[in-house]
């Protein structure tokens, strides 16, 4: 009985100082980065992030601890078709795309990134450019929408914003109630909670931290790229965008006016943080009535989408906080032109300055 115990205690002593499994099949991701499968070093490793990398050659280490992001897995390891911030992807199952690795959750999700990568990946775009009077005209009409919504006084004074829509999604095995909420205490602190039959999740960005909390307790702290993810999700919101109108990055231009039809929208391209976003405002009074961008589709792939509010709540009340701050009413979504599934009684509640738990932003 003894010497069995001190074997198995003296087994698991040994695996536990094993070295980790090589990520990537044991291939150099350094050469795999230049079209090379080339086997790894295991005398030559590094632990980065949950991933243990092997080089062939004490240079291509080298090169890697100098670029760690560019050079290894991207996102963190996060599916590479369903983007920053989601499920994990399984390290030995991956793809070279412009000299970058990304791994994958599954084979069909490994084959549709395969097949166009560009339209999973969400770039930067480029600042909007125009001559002084289509900037002039930008700014005005934005002006307009910020008076059309509440005032600068009410939409810059927001100390907390909640936005908590709820619906019934329908699937094979019947409805199923949804609700999303979207918590901003402003400058530096939001959350978003989503729930669904008996799972929940929770994803917090805040100055110092980001991460992520699913059913059952489960808590991870995010990569860098799922933050950018969700700031550029936040750009695209009306009236953050208004709020946005006063950082030295953020620019707008208004498209030609067409004449003789006093009912035509005005158009205004704004770019701020690596976005562009293109607001569809009411010629009346400047209310913002779509907003058009690049966003990720129900199949994880990039088009354009397209945002379109009411002036009015589903009763017909002007959607107005005790605050004075008119909060856009999201009445239908739109993805390469067509309608996305429609939500089953959708409600919305939004709200300014409304107390939070005490405990919204913190881990759990």
């Amino acid at each position: 009985m003894f010497l069995s115990t001190l074997t198995t205690v003296l087994a698991l002593t040994f695996q536990s100082g094993a070295a980790p499994a090589p990520a990537l099949k044991g291939l150099d991701p350094v050469e795999l980065g230049r079209g090379r499968e080339v086997p790894g070093d295991p005398k030559l490793g590094v632990d980065r992030g949950t991933h243990h990398y092997v080089f062939q050659n004490e240079a291509n280490k080298q090169a890697f601890l100098a670029d760690p992001e560019r050079l290894g897995i991207q996102w963190g390891g996060a599916c590479g078709r369903m983007g920053p911030g989601s499920g994990r992807g399984s390290p030995d199952r991956f793809w070279v795309h412009d000299g970058r690795i990304y791994v994958f959750a599954s084979e069909p999700c490994r084959e549709s990134f395969k097949k166009a990568p560009a339209a999973h990946l969400d770039p930067d775009e480029a600042p909007v450019e125009g001559d002084e009077a289509a900037l002039k005209a930008g700014r005005e009409w934005i002006e307009r929408a910020v008076a059309a919504h509440g005032g600068a006084k009410a939409i810059d004074g927001m100390q907390r914003l909640a936005l908590i829509d709820q619906w019934e999604e329908k699937d094979q095995d019947g409805p199923t109630l949804r609700v999303r909420a979207l918590l901003c205490s402003f400058p530096d602190d939001f959350c978003l909670q989503e729930a669904w039959g008996d799972s929940e999740s929770k994803t917090v960005v805040r100055k110092s931290e980001c991460f992520a909390w699913y059913t059952g307790g489960k808590t991870e702290d995010e990569h860098a790229s799922a933050r950018r993810d969700f700031e550029r999700r936040l750009a695209r919101e009306p009236l953050l965008i208004l709020r946005a109108r006063t950082r030295s990055d953020f620019r707008a231009v208004v498209e030609s006016l067409p004449k003789n039809d006093p009912l035509a929208l005005a158009h205004v391209v704004v770019s701020f943080a690596g976005t562009r976003t293109k607001l569809s405002l009411d010629p009346r009074n400047g209310a913002i009535l779509e907003v058009g961008y690049r966003g990720r589709g129900p199949r994880s792939s990039y088009g354009a989408m397209k945002r379109l509010y009411a002036a009015t709540t589903m009763d017909g009340k002007a959607l107005t906080s005790s605050k004075g701050v008119v909060i856009p009413y999201e009445a239908d979504v739109e993805f390469e032109g067509k309608s996305l599934p429609s939500r089953e009684k959708l409600q919305r509640r939004a709200e300014v300055d409304v107390a939070f738990e005490r405990d919204v932003f913190a881990r759990p």
